[in-house]
């Protein structure tokens, strides 16, 4: 099965959605001893390829031309383990990332160049809207935390847009230039609690 991730990537300028999946296999002796020499992030040794990719998403209609849409790489920090008594540290799955796993000895955070799609903002609420608070009817792909997290985010704000609960603001640029932005208005007991919820998620819970 493969898992389906997907967060945003923050900057002062152009941020960005930035999509990805991974999916376990086995890892030859080679690529093994390749990662227990490298000084610096590695390549992920789950990460779909590009061609997996797009084939997975477009088989479930997730994404329209995903071939057209820019495929680069990110530096990640993931959970890590060594593989049995090898020096070899790889990825966690986060189908196998459990509370057995978190308080393991031998697990620590290690840096992974990450292969994915990049998605605009309007490009990020168009795939959103596909996809279910729930599973997904398919035994082949799997939303990974932080996409449930970020479906939950984008239906929430949905509906505090129908109810009418943002007000105008005004915010400051470099130097003297301000845009205009909505903010949220939450002054309800339920939409305080809510935003409170989401607020105390741990970042572990977006693996």
């Amino acid at each position: 099965m493969s898992i389906l991730h997907g967060s945003w990537i923050l900057q002062p300028t152009n941020s960005y959605f930035f999509l990805w999946s991974e999916t376990w296999r086995n890892l030859d002796k080679e690529l093994l001893e390749s990662l227990a020499n490298s000084k610096s992030a590695s390549l992920h040794p789950f990460n779909l390829t590009q061609p997996e990719f797009q084939a997975l998403v477009g088989s479930h209609s997730l994404l329209q031309n995903c071939d057209r849409e820019p495929w680069q790489t990110e530096i990640i920090t993931l959970p890590s383990q060594p593989i049995a008594k090898k020096k070899s540290l790889v990825p966690v799955l986060s189908e196998q990332f459990n509370e057995k796993v978190s308080q393991s000895k031998s697990l620590s955070f290690q840096a992974w160049q990450v292969e994915g799609v990049r998605l605009k903002a309007s490009q990020t609420i168009q795939f959103l809207r596909k996809l279910p608070l729930g599973s997904l009817p398919s035994s082949e792909l799997s939303l990974g935390g932080d996409l449930r997290f970020w479906t939950h985010i984008y239906r929430w704000s949905l509906d505090l847009l129908a109810r009418g609960k943002y007000l105008p603001g005004i915010v400051r640029q470099q130097g003297d230039r301000y845009k205009s932005q909505w903010y949220p208005l939450l002054d309800s007991n339920s939409d305080r609690s809510r935003f409170a919820k989401f607020s105390s998620i741990n970042a572990f819970c977006f693996i």
